[in-house]
């Protein structure tokens, strides 16, 4: 997975809660970003 695939899984991510407070935005998006680095690694299911 490119650098690039991931900032298209994270903006699409931000783009599907459009109304969450910036401080829930923002662990949203520390969450999915270390999802898809686990995910990267091929530790995830």
């Amino acid at each position: 997975m490119t650098d690039r695939d991931v900032e298209r899984k994270l903006l699409a991510d931000l783009r599907r809660t459009p109304n969450a407070a910036p401080a829930e935005a923002l662990l949203q998006f520390r969450r999915r970003l270390l999802e898809l680095e686990l995910e990267a690694k091929g530790k995830v299911r």
